[in-house]
C-alpha cells in the first residue's frame, strides 16, 4: 500500500496471522473493502511466520495454502506498520499508525477486527534478567527462522506442548538439552479424556514425534517442578530447580534457560478502546467479552484468535472467518448463513482441545502463590522489585493502578505487557483476593514507543528532524 492510497475502509483488520488473514479473505469474498495492518514485514503471524533471512523455511501445508490464497486475493495490506492508537468516532474508528518511511498516518474504518495474537508469558525468579534467560517463543524463532541456536547447554522450564516442540528443534540443531522442567504433574489424567483427541492427527503426530526425540536423546524430564533461580555473572551459568515450596532442589550447569509458561492474549488495543474484559485463567488472562460473532461490547469492534484467548491456530482460523462474517453482517452485507452452523460446530470441537491442553498443563501460578523472593526484579523496564510492590500493598494499596502510580511498575517501554499480570498475582497473593477480581491493566496511546513526529499530525508539525 502506498501513501497516496485511500485511508477510508469498510473494515480494518489489525494483525496478519491466521485469524487476521482468514477474516480479510472472507471480507474480500463478500465485496467489502478491507485493509490488513501488521507490524511484521511479511504476513503469517507466529503460527505461519515467514522469514526474510531464511526464505527456504518450509511452512506447514495449511500455512502455505493460506498464504498463497491471501496473496492471490489481492487483499490490501500495510506491513511493517505499528498501530499505536485507536479512537472511536460517531460513525467508525480512527486508527493511528506509524511506519518509519511514511511517518504518522490516520486511517478510518466503519468496523475493526483485532487479531493481534499473543505473546510469551513471563515468570519472575531471581536471575531471570541474566543474559541467556529467554522465552521459549523467542528461542523457537531464532532456531527456525534465523538458523541460530540460542545456546549449547539448554534447560527448558515451564509447562505445555511448546516446550516439547522447542526441545526437539534444539536437539535437531545440535544443542544439548540438559533437562526439561514441567510445572505440571505427569499427565496421567489424559487417559480419561482421550475422546477429545479425535480428529487431532496433526497435533498428535507433532507431539508424539517431539516426545520420541526427547526419549531417544535421553533428556531427563522433571515433573511438578519449577525454576527457582538462575545464577551467573556476565550471563546465566547455573539454574536451580525444585518444587514450588523450595524442596527437592537440583542444580544444572547451563548457558541458556528457555521459559515456556504459555502465552498471554495481546488484546491491548481492545482494552484501549474500552471493550469490557474479564479474567479467564484457561484462556491466558484478561480476555474481551464477545458475542457469537466475536463482536465485543463496543459495536463494530471484533476480536478473533489468540487475542481473545489462548486457544491455538485452529481456533484462530475459524474465529477469523466468523469475525469477518460478523463485521460484514454489521455493515449490512449478506453472509453465508448456511456455513455458520458447521463452522461453529467445528469451533466448539477445536476449543474443547484447547481446554484439554490447559487441563493437562495449567499455568501453575493461578493455583499456587509465587514462590519468589523479595529482591527479585518484577518490572524490568523500571527495575521495580517484588519487595517494592509488596511494601505498598501492605500499606493498603489494593489496585493495579495505584501500584503503578506509587512504584512505576508498568510505566516503562513495554507499558506493562511484561509485568502487569505479575503485579496482579502479587496483589492477589498479598490481599487474598482472586486474580479475577482485580481490575486489569488500563491502556492508553501510544501503545508502542514511537518518534514524536510519528504522533503529531503533519498539518500540526512545523519542525521535523530527519534521522
Amino acid at each position: 500500500m502506498m501513501p497516496d492510497e485511500p485511508t477510508r475502509w469498510d473494515v480494518i483488520v489489525i494483525g496478519a496471522g491466521p485469524a487476521g488473514m482468514s477474516a480479510a479473505l472472507e471480507l474480500d469474498r463478500l465485496g467489502l473493502s478491507a485493509l490488513v495492518v501488521d507490524s511484521a514485514p511479511l504476513p503469517g503471524g507466529q503460527y505461519f511466520k515467514q522469514s526474510l533471512l531464511r526464505p527456504e523455511v518450509v511452512q506447514s501445508a495449511e500455512g502455505r495454502t493460506l498464504l498463497t490464497e491471501f496473496a492471490r486475493a489481492g487483499v490490501r495490506r500495510l506491513m511493517d506498520t505499528q498501530v499505536w492508537g485507536i479512537t472511536p468516532e460517531r460513525d467508525g474508528f480512527e486508527v493511528a499508525v506509524f511506519r518509519r518511511h511514511d511517518g504518522e498516518r490516520r486511517l478510518w474504518s466503519q468496523a475493526l477486527i483485532i487479531a493481534t495474537g499473543a505473546y510469551d508469558r513471563p515468570v519472575p525468579f531471581p536471575g531471570w534478567d541474566l543474559p541467556g534467560v529467554m522465552m521459549a517463543g523467542g528461542a523457537l524463532t531464532m532456531i527456525k527462522h534465523q538458523g541460530v541456536l540460542p545456546g549449547r547447554r539448554v534447560l527448558l522450564c515451564g509447562t505445555g506442548p511448546l516446550q516439547w516442540v522447542l526441545a526437539r528443534h534444539l536437539l535437531e540443531g545440535g544443542a544439548q538439552v540438559v533437562g526439561m522442567v514441567d510445572a505440571a504433574p505427569f499427565p496421567w489424567r489424559a487417559i480419561r479424556h482421550m475422546t477429545v483427541l479425535a480428529g487431532q492427527g496433526e497435533r498428535l503426530r507433532e507431539g508424539l514425534g517431539a516426545w520420541a526425540a526427547i526419549l531417544r536423546a535421553g533428556v531427563p524430564v522433571h515433573w511438578g517442578k519449577i525454576i527457582l533461580r538462575a545464577e551467573g555473572s556476565a550471563g546465566v551459568e547455573r539454574a536451580v530447580i525444585g518444587r514450588p515450596d523450595g524442596t527437592s532442589t537440583q542444580s544444572f550447569a547451563v548457558d541458556t534457560v528457555c521459559l515456556g509458561y504459555g502465552f498471554q492474549p495481546f488484546n491491548h488495543l481492545a482494552r484501549m478502546i474500552g471493550c469490557e474484559h474479564h479474567y479467564a485463567a484457561a484462556l491466558g488472562g484478561w480476555v474481551p467479552r464477545r458475542d457469537e460473532w466475536c463482536e465485543t461490547t463496543i459495536a463494530g469492534v471484533f476480536v478473533a484468535g489468540d487475542a481473545a484467548g489462548i486457544q491455538g491456530k485452529d481456533v484462530a482460523l475459524l474465529e477469523g472467518k466468523l469475525a469477518g462474517w460478523g463485521a460484514a453482517r454489521r455493515l449490512g452485507a449478506d453472509v453465508p448463513h448456511d456455513q455458520v452452523s458447521a463452522l461453529r460446530a467445528d469451533l466448539r470441537r477445536q476449543a474443547a482441545m484447547a481446554r484439554f491442553l490447559y487441563f493437562l498443563f495449567p499455568y501453575p501460578f493461578d493455583r499456587i502463590p509465587y514462590p519468589v523472593e523479595d529482591d527479585t526484579i518484577l518490572c524490568r523496564c523500571e527495575e521495580v522489585r517484588v519487595r517494592d510492590v509488596r511494601a505498598v500493598v501492605r500499606e493498603g494499596v489494593s489496585t493495579l493502578r495505584m501500584v503503578r502510580m506509587l512504584t512505576r511498575a508498568g510505566m516503562g517501554l513495554c507499558q506493562g505487557r511484561t509485568c502487569a499480570d505479575l503485579v496482579c498475582h502479587i496483589l492477589a497473593q498479598e490481599t487474598g483476593t482472586p486474580v479475577a477480581d482485580i481490575a486489569g491493566p488500563r491502556v492508553s496511546p501510544p501503545l508502542f514507543p514511537i518518534p514524536l513526529y510519528g504522533i503529531i499530525e503533519e498539518e500540526d508539525a512545523y519542525v521535523r528532524t530527519e534521522d
